[in-house]
């Protein structure tokens, strides 16, 4: 499977600290933002500020997966990714 995505061009990229996150994010033609979901509580971080602002000034696609990462209704929140797209499941709870 992973020789079809490098032939296809559609590897995916993890990263690492601060230097390759910034690399990776400007060089991104899409970027899947699934960091923090529904449960995420609300903090100050100088390093998650950094990565979600390269987020949004990169030129980008950015999927959300359920909520954007940051945000949160219950609160106000200085920072957060401003996705293009949302992606989210929907099902029935018993």
């Amino acid at each position: 499977m992973r020789e079809k995505a490098v032939e296809t061009g559609l590897v995916p990229e993890f990263f690492w600290g601060e230097e390759n996150a910034k690399n990776s994010i400007e060089s991104a033609a899409v970027i899947v933002d699934a960091v923090f979901g529904t449960g995420y509580k609300y903090r100050e971080d100088e390093r998650v500020r950094a990565v979600f602002e390269a987020v949004n000034a990169s030129p980008a696609k950015v999927v959300s997966i359920d909520v954007p990462s940051g945000l949160n209704i219950f609160c106000y929140c200085s920072y957060y990714v401003r996705p293009t797209a949302i992606f989210i499941l929907l099902r029935n709870k018993m």
